[in-house]
């Protein structure tokens, strides 16, 4: 089991899980809904909660959290199949690619002892925070290039 605690859910889970909801709606070019983007991104924010509890291999959880974010983008969003499933395919290589950088930052450039992350949960998510932050800068960039090239992106009010 990879228990996540409370604290990493309310600071790294649920703003990860707004943020994946955003790109959604960016990479589908639908129009923005505040209700449904709330209510998607806090379901996208406690899947991982939830489904770390489960006894399964490392990985696996990852697979699951795309169908959720699959079944979301269809079901809650009247977004496209093909498109919820490319863009949960490009979001969850994004946030990899930014742990991935974050992580070899962190071990390699300032030699961060990687067993102080994982027994220290407030010190994990405080140090994934850099990740989090490369995410939302890589969202909201791809936000403002698709409303600079005129693809309909609606303006966020």
């Amino acid at each position: 089991m990879l228990k996540l605690s409370l604290f990493e859910l309310f600071f790294r889970l649920l703003p990860e899980g707004f943020l994946l909801c955003f790109l959604m709606y960016v990479l589908s070019n639908k129009q923005f809904d505040t209700n449904k983007l709330v209510l998607t991104g806090i379901i996208l924010g406690i899947t991982p909660f939830f489904i770390r509890l489960l006894p399964i291999n490392f990985g696996v959880h990852t697979i699951i959290s795309l169908i959720i974010y699959i079944i979301a983008a269809v079901g809650l969003n009247n977004i496209n199949i093909i498109t919820a499933i490319s863009s949960g395919l490009l979001s969850i290589i994004i946030l990899s690619i930014c742990d991935f950088i974050n992580f070899f930052v962190l071990v390699n450039l300032f030699e961060f002892p990687i067993e102080t992350l994982v027994n220290n949960i407030k010190l994990k998510t405080l140090a994934g925070m850099p990740s989090l932050l490369l995410f939302s800068l890589i969202v909201f960039l791809l936000y403002k290039i698709k409303r600079n090239k005129n693809e309909e992106v609606p303006k966020v009010v």
